[in-house]
């Protein structure tokens, strides 16, 4: 989990994703370019490609509470994703236990 700086070049607008969505990808060129695939809205299972030439970072990008971008360690954002059960490349797409969410998906009970 690591932030980067982008430009990219696509064949129509690239949407940002909502709340916590995350778009497939792959490395085209490790640490230098991406293949972003970008759902088609209203066909489903149909996606456009975006290449991302990328500038990867030590560190990761946040929003905090008020709203502001910031940056901080790669490990504190990686306890903050283990503290609120997610991890999209593992399918848990939406963390839980988030401040004023009192209808937040929590975590699974253990099985007996």
């Amino acid at each position: 989990m690591h932030a980067v700086d982008f430009s990219y070049d696509c064949t129509g607008k690239l949407q940002h994703s909502f709340g916590f969505e995350t778009y497939p990808a792959r490395r085209k060129k490790p640490g230098r370019e991406l293949v972003v695939l970008v759902p088609v809205f209203g066909k489903a299972g149909e996606y456009r490609t975006c290449d991302l030439k990328t500038d990867g970072k030590d560190f990761v990008y946040h929003r905090d509470s008020s709203g502001r971008m910031g940056a901080e360690p790669e490990q504190r954002f990686l306890q903050w994703m283990a503290h609120h059960n997610y991890d999209p490349v593992h399918g848990k797409d939406v963390p839980s236990q988030l401040p004023g969410r009192a209808n937040a998906p929590q975590p699974a009970a253990p099985r007996e």
